[in-house]
């Protein structure tokens, strides 16, 4: 009786995590015991189960692999393709990766986090965007996905899945503006035997996404990408920015995105980093922590009156404290008023020590 891996798995090891199965279809790994890894071993079309000098432990270990697909009874010498044997990773477990494979983008959207508009973090080459590509698979790294800025807007995007593809990394989302998905480039990742998820920027009905995009039509060439990704049977998920102004169109942006097929949505704030660092110093936080800092003065001087028994020399250096500190920051407050263009809605914001908003998941 021969055994032979099925063809969608293979065997690999980490340090740390030495014996694991992998569909390299799905990019899932199960973690084995020492022994269950030896029969996989085994299951290579050349071994014949029904010998003598294997006890029944192994046969039935083998048989459980059978009845759950990992392996299928075979001729012999039915080998394995050389990318199902074992091999062993000197790094640390690590499934996926989430790749920026550009700086740039085609939009100029007021909140990038990456400043992709003015191209701030440019573009590597051709040369060390290859080389990333072998030293992820070096690592053992089962999937990516691809965004940028936007991803697409590399001329040698099909060479980075081409290569990609070559080490049987599972590329499982592409983050994209729609901009630049069209039939061709869906035509091409169905010829390489791929559909995976384009992942399209939403920011809500009513012309909303327009405004945080930069771009007019923005709307409509995500409609399109949307529609054409339904009708060629690729998956779509998409992120949307809430903020003040968008925030009352989430139901009917919610209800948009179900009839056009989109089958996930996230949900986040705008980020007070690269261009969001512009635009995200949000009205109601400033406001809010603005009366909240006053109220604290004010509260704080109370119960410094109160305490008859401090000198007057500590009293009047409290309050001299209290006083400074609030202006100053009233004058943070009041610099960043005048950057503000979109109000986010965060439940908890912070100050961090050198004096920038941020908003915390």
């Amino acid at each position: 009786m021969f055994y032979r891996l099925n063809r969608k798995y293979m065997l690999r090891g980490w340090e740390k995590l030495p014996y694991v199965l992998v569909d390299r279809l799905k990019g899932y790994t199960t973690f084995l015991l020492p022994m269950e890894m030896n029969v996989l071993k085994l299951c290579n079309g050349r071994v014949d189960f029904s010998l003598p000098v294997f006890d029944d432990q192994i046969r039935d270990i083998a048989a459980k692999f059978s009845e759950k697909g990992v392996v299928t009874e075979c001729g012999q010498n039915e080998g394995l393709d050389p990318v199902q044997e074992y091999r062993f990773y000197e790094s640390r477990y690590i499934r996926s990766a989430h790749w920026s494979v550009t700086g740039r983008c085609n939009f100029r959207c007021r909140h990038c986090y990456m400043s992709a508009p003015d191209a701030k973090f440019g573009e590597i080459s051709h040369e060390e965007v290859i080389s990333i590509v072998d030293q992820l698979a070096d690592c053992g790294i089962m999937s990516v996905s691809l965004t940028g800025g936007e991803c697409l807007v590399r001329k040698d995007f099909l060479d980075i899945v081409d290569r990609l593809l070559e080490h049987g990394i599972l590329i499982k989302t592409i983050y994209s503006n729609g901009a630049l998905v069209n039939e061709k480039l869906l035509s091409a990742l169905v010829s390489r035997g791929i559909h995976p998820e384009f992942n399209m920027s939403f920011d809500g009905v009513d012309g909303w996404h327009d405004w945080l995009r930069g771009i007019d039509g923005a709307g409509k060439i995500l409609d399109r990408a949307f529609r054409l990704c339904r009708q060629i049977d690729f998956p779509t998920g998409a992120e949307m920015c809430l903020h003040g102004k968008n925030r009352k169109t989430l139901r009917a942006s919610v209800n948009y995105l179900s009839d056009v097929g989109c089958r996930s949505l996230k949900v986040i704030p705008v980020s007070n980093v690269g261009n969001g660092s512009k635009t995200a110093m949000a009205l109601r936080f400033l406001l809010t922590n603005c009366i909240r800092f006053t109220w604290t003065i004010s509260r704080n001087i109370m119960k410094t009156i109160c305490r008859c028994r401090l000198c007057w020399a500590v009293f009047s250096r409290r309050i001299r404290e209290l006083l400074i500190s609030m202006i100053f920051q009233c004058i943070i407050i009041l610099r960043n008023l005048r950057n503000v263009s979109c109000v986010i809605m965060p439940e908890r914001s912070c100050i961090s020590p050198r004096r920038e908003g941020y908003f915390p998941a």
